[in-house]
């Protein structure tokens, strides 16, 4: 009977804060981030197989290959691919080919779950909340963003890492398909969109100059009598909603930016924008 062979609790770590810290320390074109997650397997490597040996060569080839992931979900890969490497080192009936499925099958849809969740809510909220108390001079906002945005994801993506070290594949899909964690991702979105929504109001500046002489002691002011009658911020929201749909349609952040320059200067040389 093969010998039953466990990664040490010291190399289990060495691998995840590697990988953390490394995850695009060598990407390049050719094989993406392949470099970095052999570079996160190499203590398990080397714990699992003799040094020199055909299955140490082979182990480091198959995890050298194309590979590129989100790096907080990825955390959850790699734990699944240790446990896989110990079973293949144990002479169970995993193959080295069950590796390189399970990495090319899931990077993909991991990846989109990580983009969602974390550059398309979690970074966005805590961006927007450090900005609304930057602009007040606080100068310890940025540390405190930073510092924030790294416990968040790195908190996500040992937990990612001990589910599937543990669980298996079968319990991240799970809790990827749950109603639970899609019910968190769709508050998370619900709580981002009123966070931006705030500070399209406090920090988005559009006001109309057109005044109309009505014979009057004062003229009418559109902004005054009309938009912030109507609606205040709806000059401001009118803008973002433009930004958005032209982002929608395919603009580049370049084109957008430049768009609005330009209604700026013409704005501001004609009078109608102040």
């Amino acid at each position: 009977m093969a010998e039953i062979k466990k990664l040490s609790k010291e190399t289990l770590n060495k691998c995840f804060w590697t990988w953390e810290w490394t995850y695009q320390a060598c990407y390049n074109y050719e094989n993406m981030q392949g470099g970095c997650f052999l570079d996160a397997m190499a203590p398990a490597i080397r714990e699992l197989y003799p040094a020199g040996s055909d299955e140490f060569k082979d182990a480091a080839s198959r995890h050298f290959e194309f590979y590129n992931i989100e790096n907080t979900t990825g955390g959850g890969v790699l734990g699944l691919v240790l446990a896989m490497e110990e079973q293949i080192a144990s002479g169970d009936e995993v193959t080295p080919d069950s590796v390189r499925s399970i990495k090319t099958g899931l990077m993909g849809p991991l990846s989109g779950v990580g983009d969602s969740y974390m550059q398309g809510v979690i970074y966005p909220i805590i961006l927007a909340i450090g900005c609304s108390y930057g602009v007040q001079g606080n100068t310890f906002v940025p540390i405190i963003v930073i510092l924030l945005q790294a416990i968040i994801q790195i908190g996500l993506a040992r937990a990612w890492f001990n589910l599937a070290y543990n669980k298996g594949s079968d319990a991240m899909l799970d809790l990827i398909e749950s109603g639970t964690f899609k019910n968190l991702l769709t508050g998370a979105g619900i709580l981002g969109c009123m966070v931006l929504g705030a500070l399209i109001m406090n920090f988005v500046s559009v006001h109309c100059g057109i005044t109309v002489n009505t014979g009057g002691e004062e003229p009418f002011s559109l902004q005054a009598g009309l938009f912030d009658t109507l609606l205040p911020g709806i000059l401001p929201l009118a803008a973002t909603l433009m930004c958005y749909a032209l982002v929608s349609k395919g603009w580049s952040s370049t084109k957008v930016l430049l768009l609005l320059l330009a209604i700026g200067v013409v704005g501001s040389v004609t009078g109608i924008l102040v």
